[in-house]
């Protein structure tokens, strides 16, 4: 009986220290930046930003409420071990718990998943901006889990976040519930041979792919933490808590000390979050891995031209292939036309669909080419630099302005990202995203010329392959004169489509489209234009040129003639300075107004 009650109380007073201990440490635990990341909690005394309540064992997301029902709940009932093995893991080594490794016996279905993704090292992806689609105008950021270094690639799984969309909804519906939340996002992992069928082969954009610094312990935690996330639904946002922002997320797990999130509360454009980690010194030096269409463009452009010619040929008709004067060409010459001719039919089954005649060309092309024993050479260096050496996407100006005989000060400020002017190092030539493009005037009054809420501008020149759409799109402000005194502020909303030539140093556009006017005077009455625009951009001395000109035709009897030239030059400083002079002469109901500006740009 003696020694039951020894046994007792020694139980008892055993289980008080835990709890005494536990006590002392509690607060001390909880501002940890490590329980603070495995919560998703950015700063202390703020509450997680995951609201689902399978991520949670208390009923609360603070961090101190949920450290202790964690403690708790983890010593009471051990099979929450397998649900939460970061925290599990990260509390053993704080408490000095007895820790029991993880195996086959005590949380299978972990260990299953965890051999099964075979996890030797990382890699951050960086698919570059897809203009077709509102979600991956900016890029796009996800992981890709390498196995050890005899593996391919494309047999490693991918870690994406992403919205859990709703495909009946409306694009206005789509832009409006990404801005404000109105989709759950979730964690998901697939082969990454599907995200790069995606990326590369069907929406051609090129991939960027960053080798992560991760010690054994830190990979380790990151997918324990991975574990836990699955099923897990958080709320989507655009602009912030995007797919960029959630992959930092687990960066931040794995670099707990570094406090990554703090940077990117108010947005987190995939650019610049790659550029923290570059900053940061958490990856190597990046490999690429061209789209189908740059490969195919490249191919094309390394042919003379009579391998060009006969490739173009062979396009319309297959059976050129047999004729005698294309077999008499040079086993080399036939080889680069097969692997050109391979690439774009890839290309142009990506965006039709396989049929039955394209798989017997195909089959054709690689016989063939099976039959030279002849080399050429393959070319995967990327045609302009990694995206993490471009500017910042935020944009600050300061200059002058000469404006109807008066001399202003000039500021502006760009929310978000890149214009055509812009230097185009580690972006995509003829690509144009501006958010919240602001320019003021300050003279005696200050008063607003530009509130540029979305300008989308997708110029991609055709060629002998490919005859890609160009288009516009603008929402947007901007002040009319009617004469040197008076002016009004209209706002409108603008659409074009149209062709591009040239290549991407030197091209030439020409656009159509529609113009909706709406004017803050009641004298002036809102109308319709249909507008002709035609531009010419080329890189020169250090910058870019860009001349632009616009005309509009009244099409609803409302009156409103408008008309623009642009011309606008930018030196780029240094990589995240320039200088931009604009000069412009407008058209406004019979009144000419012409500008001049200088400006000093900090990309920040």
């Amino acid at each position: 009986m003696r020694f039951i009650l020894l046994v007792y109380f020694c139980t008892v007073f055993s289980s008080q220290a835990d709890l005494l201990i536990e006590s002392k440490n509690l607060s001390s635990l909880a501002t940890d930046q490590q329980w603070l990341s495995l919560l998703h909690i950015t700063e202390v005394g703020q509450e997680s930003e995951i609201d689902d309540p399978k991520f949670f064992l208390s009923n609360t997301s603070s961090a101190k409420e949920e450290l202790l029902a964690t403690i708790q709940q983890l010593q009471s009932y051990p099979e929450l071990r397998c649900k939460f093995p970061a925290r599990y893991e990260w509390l053993s080594e704080k408490l000095n718990w007895t820790f029991q490794p993880l195996n086959p016996q005590n949380c299978p279905e972990l260990f299953e998943w965890y051999q099964q993704l075979d996890t030797h090292k990382a890699s951050l992806i960086f698919p570059t901006a897809y203009m077709n689609s509102p979600s991956s105008m900016f890029g796009h950021l996800f992981l890709r889990l390498d196995a050890d270094k005899t593996a391919n690639d494309l047999l490693a799984f991918s870690v994406n976040y992403g919205a859990n969309v709703d495909n009946d909804d409306s694009s206005l519906t789509y832009i409006y519930k990404g801005l404000f939340g109105g989709y759950p996002g979730t964690y998901t992992i697939v082969p990454y041979y599907e995200k790069v069928n995606e990326y590369n082969d069907i929406e051609h954009r090129d991939i960027w792919e960053y080798p992560l610094k991760l010690d054994d312990a830190q990979l380790r935690r990151l997918l324990l933490h991975l574990w836990e996330l699955q099923n897990v639904e958080i709320d989507y946002y655009f602009i912030d808590e995007n797919c960029a922002y959630r992959i930092l997320s687990l960066l931040a797990v794995a670099y707990p000390n570094l406090n990554l999130m703090k940077d990117f509360q108010t947005r987190a454009i995939p650019a610049d979050v790659l550029k923290a980690s570059v900053k940061h010194h958490l990856v190597e030096a990046p490999n690429y891995r061209p789209s189908l269409s740059t490969q195919l463009l490249s191919q094309y452009s390394k042919l003379n031209e009579i391998e060009q010619a006969w490739t173009l040929k062979i396009t319309s008709d297959n059976s050129e292939l047999e004729s005698n004067d294309f077999l008499r060409l040079p086993e080399l010459s036939r080889a680069k036309v097969y692997e050109t001719l391979n690439l774009w039919l890839r290309y142009e089954l990506s965006d039709a669909g396989e049929n039955t005649s394209e798989a017997s060309l195909g089959y054709r092309l690689l016989r063939a080419r099976s039959q030279l024993n002849v080399q050429t050479l393959a070319d995967n260096h990327a045609a302009y630099l990694p995206p993490d050496l471009g500017h910042d996407a935020y944009r600050f100006g300061v200059g002058y302005q000469h404006q109807a005989n008066q001399n202003t000060l000039l500021f502006s400020t760009r929310f978000a990202y890149h214009d055509l002017i812009d230097s185009t190092e580690g972006y995509l030539s003829g690509a144009q995203i501006e958010f919240f493009n602001i320019e003021l005037s300050v003279a005696n009054t200050t008063r607003v010329n530009l509130a540029n809420i979305l300008s989308l501008k997708s110029l991609s020149p055709q060629n002998d392959l490919m005859s890609p759409l160009s288009w516009s799109f603008d929402l947007a402000g901007e002040r009319f004169f009617r004469s040197e005194d008076t002016s009004v502020f209209g706002q409108y909303i603008a659409g074009k489509v149209g062709t591009t030539f040239g290549n991407d140093d030197n091209m030439f556009y020409s656009l159509i489209g529609l113009k909706f006017l709406n004017f803050s005077h009641e004298r002036d009455q809102p109308g319709t234009l249909a507008t002709f625009n035609f531009g010419w951009r080329t890189e020169v001395n250090s910058g870019q040129f860009l001349l632009n000109l616009e005309h509009g035709y009244d099409i609803d009897a409302s009156n409103i003639e408008l008309s623009k030239i642009n011309v606008g030059y930018q030196f780029n400083w240094t990589n995240q300075s320039a200088i931009r002079f604009e000069g412009s002469r407008k058209a406004f109901n019979d009144f000419y107004n012409s500008e001049v500006k200088l400006s000093y740009l900090f990309y920040l």
